[in-house]
């Protein structure tokens, strides 16, 4: 759908398989650090539907919707499975430019299906596997400095001081990167600061 007074367009792409670092390509993101979206007069829909995905481990059934409103970009809703029995699903999430800053807010639903496969994906010591349905956050990814903050996390709709104790630690850390090996260990450290 395209239409031209007042612009706005709405489509759906669907795609049987892609590789995602052609979302992370440099082009791309030159595109978006240019704030050529962060136009009052710009009105979209745009719905990716990606079945699977090459470089993203056991991750499929990716529904990325962005919605550019009076040049703001959101991405609600949003949401992608990881091994068939875990949800993510993206809620109240947008870029922010500000300053030549650029930043991606939100709130990450996790909602956990076979809660066996998921302690056992993660290596978590069964000690700490306790029952559990839903782990929710708010999170600041910094674009210009690499960088991810974490806030208000919920282990099913609780928190306690030695995982907010953990969260600012986290925060407060300088070169935070992730990779396999360091998220496993970061949800490892989670579950032992929550139910250690």
């Amino acid at each position: 759908l395209l239409e031209f007074k007042p612009f706005y367009f709405e489509t759906d792409l669907n795609y049987r398989s892609l590789n995602l670092k052609n979302f992370t390509d440099p082009f791309l993101i030159e595109i978006i650090r240019s704030q050529i979206f962060n136009n009052g007069n710009l009105n979209a829909k745009i719905n990716f539907n990606i079945k699977n995905i090459y470089d993203l481990d056991r991750f499929s059934d990716l529904s990325l919707k962005l919605k550019i409103e009076q040049g703001k970009m959101i991405f609600s809703k949003s949401k992608i499975k990881w091994k068939g029995n875990v949800d993510l699903l993206v809620e109240d999430s947008f870029l922010a430019f500000d300053d030549e800053k650029i930043n991606f807010n939100g709130k990450m639903v996790i909602d956990i299906k076979d809660k066996d496969d998921f302690y056992k994906s993660f290596q978590i010591n069964k000690d700490l596997r306790k029952d559990l349905k839903k782990i929710e956050f708010d999170f600041d990814y910094n674009f210009n400095e690499n960088k991810v903050y974490f806030d208000n996390l919920r282990l099913d709709n609780k928190t306690n001081e030695n995982l907010d104790r953990f969260i600012n630690k986290f925060n407060s850390k300088d070169g935070k990167f992730f990779n396999k090996i360091t998220f496993k260990t970061f949800v490892n450290k989670i579950f032992e600061a929550y139910f250690g």
